[in-house]
């Protein structure tokens, strides 16, 4: 991705499913594992969800924010109704995202 003028300019982002998805006590866990250059293309939700990385490194893209995530770094909160995309920057990267139990996705 580059820097331009302060905007950002996009880039393809190949969608990768969930590896899988499971609950825990009404909580949404979905566990992404894939390679640079994939990850969840520009989106938004309803509801607002963490996401973090589990291991390798990810960028976040919200609108004029640009965020890369590795492995120990705080969850970052995606509020709803608010575009954001996650790409992986490093092969065999794992993150995931938490959506709370009285939200629905």
């Amino acid at each position: 991705m580059a820097l331009r003028g302060g905007g950002l300019i996009m880039q393809s982002v190949k969608q990768v499913p969930p590896h899988y998805v499971f609950q825990y006590n009404g909580i949404t866990f979905s566990y992404y594992k894939g390679n640079k250059g994939e990850g969840l293309p520009k989106h938004e939700h309803t509801v607002s969800h963490l996401t973090f990385v589990a291991s390798g490194k990810t960028c976040i893209r919200k609108e004029n924010i640009y965020r890369e995530m590795i492995a120990g770094d705080k969850p970052l909160n995606l509020k709803e109704n608010e575009w954001h995309e996650i790409e992986i920057l490093e092969d065999s990267t794992v993150f995931i995202n938490v959506i709370g139990g009285n939200e629905n996705a």
